[in-house]
């Protein structure tokens, strides 16, 4: 985020280095760790828990919706 304030990028070009971030840090990093063979699952549950980070559910409400 500090790169993106400093150079003062926005809109298009900053969604597109965040989105890199991610892929090439998390899911990149979890994948060969833990030797995850189902990536498209692990990207979904992923957004899940990003779009609703502020929010509880239970565990068991989770795989109902991926």
């Amino acid at each position: 985020m500090l790169f993106i304030a400093a150079f003062g990028i926005s809109g298009t070009d900053a969604v597109s280095y965040l989105r890199d971030v991610f892929y090439s840090v998390v899911i990149k990093d979890v994948v060969k760790r833990n030797n995850i063979r189902d990536v498209d699952v692990l990207e979904r549950i992923i957004s899940y828990v990003i779009a609703n980070i502020g929010q509880t559910f239970p565990r068991t409400a989770s795989p109902n919706t991926l």
